[in-house]
């Protein structure tokens, strides 16, 4: 249970209560438990106090929700049957939920991050709403192109189609705003994704299963879970078009993986810190 010291504000009783049990991870629509009913603890930066337990992925669990993000690729509703007019739709209804719950979600991220609720609440909220809001106009904007040539009798046409399965792994510094950030595009495009937060500030990508049911989304969309230094180490990104973190910790990444991304054929794209230049690895045509 989370303990505030007198001279910080009141929290939502909807915090209280989530934080107060152990938060599973998710996929295929359901919330899961560890195989091995292991989990992390989530301190408060603020009081060193503890937060929530969440439950923290192995091998076993990495493996399985990644299989069960591309079985629900493969199978699913989000980009074989909706059009997208409704991916618009989606995207906007989960932009009014945000903001509908910018309160509870600006103090996840303060009492996960230690920054000031009103940064949390009024800027990385608000502007995960916005971005939501602007990527809602997209799905009706794709589309390819028919090319003249030369050769007589030719039809030349481009096609634009989802990656497929994308793994966004999140930052601490930016908690809920940089996973916007990657989240928007990538449903945009009519992907699939798998958000793997920071260790550090899980609380507030956890929270978003419950407004991606409410806003429309299909099951399988959205998968994310919290693992081990050991389940980090697992290459499930292999399966996956991968987008990095800007954390220090990721900026070795795309040296040491190029190799292997470019046998397996996936896109990977690396921030390499905010305020660094953006190393691109080329993504499958």
């Amino acid at each position: 249970m989370v303990t505030m010291p007198k001279n910080y504000i009141e929290l939502h009783p909807e915090v209280v209560a989530f934080v107060a049990r152990e938060v599973p991870m998710y996929w295929g629509g359901q919330r899961v438990f560890a195989q091995s009913n292991k989990t992390f603890e989530t301190l408060g930066p603020s009081t060193g106090n503890l937060l929530a337990k969440v439950a923290q992925a192995d091998q076993a669990d990495v493996d399985l929700a990644v299989a069960a993000t591309r079985s629900a690729y493969e199978t699913g509703d989000w980009h074989l049957k909706m059009t997208p007019s409704q991916h618009s739709q989606c995207l906007w209804r989960l932009a009014d939920l945000l903001d509908e719950h910018k309160e509870i979600l600006g103090q996840l991220d303060a009492l996960d991050n230690g920054k000031p609720l009103t940064s949390a609440r009024d800027v990385d909220v608000h502007w995960s709403v916005e971005h939501f809001r602007y990527f809602a106009g997209w799905p009706t904007k794709i589309e390819g192109s028919t090319i003249p040539v030369s050769t007589p009798g030719m039809f030349n046409y481009t096609v634009r189609e989802p990656v497929g399965v994308c793994g966004l792994i999140m930052p601490w510094n930016y908690p809920l705003l940089m996973a916007c950030w990657k989240m928007a595009p990538a449903l945009a495009a009519g992907n699939y994704i798998i958000l793997k937060p920071a260790e550090q500030t899980p609380l507030s990508a956890l929270y978003l299963p419950k407004l991606f049911e409410e806003a429309g989304f299909p099951p399988g969309v959205l998968t994310w879970f919290r693992g081990s230094a050991k389940a980090r180490a697992r290459p499930w990104w292999r399966t996956t078009a991968s987008t990095k973190s800007d954390s220090p910790a990721a900026r070795k990444w795309p040296v040491k993986s190029s190799k292997a991304q470019r046998a397996t054929s996936n896109g990977c794209h690396s921030n390499s810190a905010a305020k660094a230049p953006t190393s691109c690895l080329p993504m499958p045509i």
